[in-house]
């Protein structure tokens, strides 16, 4: 993560995220391009110019100024320079709206997925509230077996129960993410069979006081590593210790079934939850934009 010095620099620290994490190349960049991204596109490799005599994976219009008929002139010769698939960031002033209402610029961009639209308005709080995801890993060196005896191993016939306590934390929360029944089971479902990351069955994890079910860890693997696909607990059962719980009882497992590491994703905003897992022994290896 590159760091800068003063609170405007969210943005520049958010460009610096999309292009790099993104593993982008070959960037055209349109603006006064500040020291900090420099010195990372250097660090990585990435390629740009200011001069649209070839190709790019990426265009960027850094801080555009103006009119917003002349914001978009620009909008719109930058994207004729892109070959087909390449991406569009327009970093600077509030202007989705203005952009939105261009439905043939927007509907040119593939999918309208690689279409991003950074306003300056960025603050460090929303930046950080909104987009940014660290990655942590541990390397499964607890020494300490966990001796929570509230701990059972999860089995698939738990689905409802599973799903119950997902909707409730996440209602808890995330109050906007607008989640029902059916949508946690079918988050729940598609955990415990996905092909792409298979459940790790040993490893994953209920907390239950008698016939209810507290919290729960499921484990699946992504990209060969053990990976904490989720960690939820009831919210009436929050700061009980369950989380700490589970996650020691899923690396004990792990260790002993001779992996090397665990994976898991955090927003940079949960710091309640960045801390408990630092706690444990978890480090930052990365961050992204979410």
């Amino acid at each position: 993560m590159y760091q800068t010095h003063k609170t405007r620099d969210y943005l520049i620290q958010a460009l610096i995220l999309y292009t790099v994490h993104r593993t982008w190349k070959r960037v055209y960049f349109d603006g006064v391009m500040p020291e900090a991204i420099s010195q990372a596109f250097l660090e990585h490799e990435v390629v740009w110019t200011d001069q649209p005599t070839a190709t790019y994976d990426t265009v960027i219009l850094f801080q555009p100024t103006g009119s917003d008929e002349a914001i978009l002139h620009r909008v719109r010769q930058a994207r004729l320079f892109l070959a087909e698939g390449a991406n569009l960031i327009v970093f600077g002033r509030e202007i989705k709206g203005l952009l939105e209402e261009e439905a043939a610029l927007v509907e040119s961009v593939p999918t309208g997925e690689h279409l991003y639209v950074m306003a300056d308005h960025i603050t460090p709080d929303n930046l950080k509230d909104k987009v940014i995801w660290v990655k942590m890993k541990h390397e499964l060196n607890l020494s300490e077996a966990p001796t929570d005896a509230r701990l059972e191993p999860m089995a698939a016939s738990q689905l409802e129960q599973l799903a119950g306590c997902y909707l409730a934390a996440f209602e808890a929360s995330e109050p906007d993410e607008g989640l029902t029944m059916a949508s946690s089971k079918d988050s729940i479902r598609e955990a415990l069979s996905s092909q792409e990351q298979p459940w790790i069955k040993s490893a994953s994890l209920v907390a239950m006081k008698e016939s209810e079910l507290m919290a729960a860890v499921i484990v699946t693997r992504f990209e060969g590593s053990p990976l904490i696909n989720q960690l939820i607990t009831l919210p009436k059962y929050w700061r009980q210790g369950l989380g700490r719980s589970l996650l020691k009882g899923a690396i004990h497992q792990l260790k002993l079934e001779e992996e090397s590491e665990l994976i898991l994703y955090v927003l940079l905003r949960n710091t309640a939850a960045k801390a408990l897992y630092e706690s444990l022994g978890f480090y930052e290896i990365g961050r992204g934009i979410a």
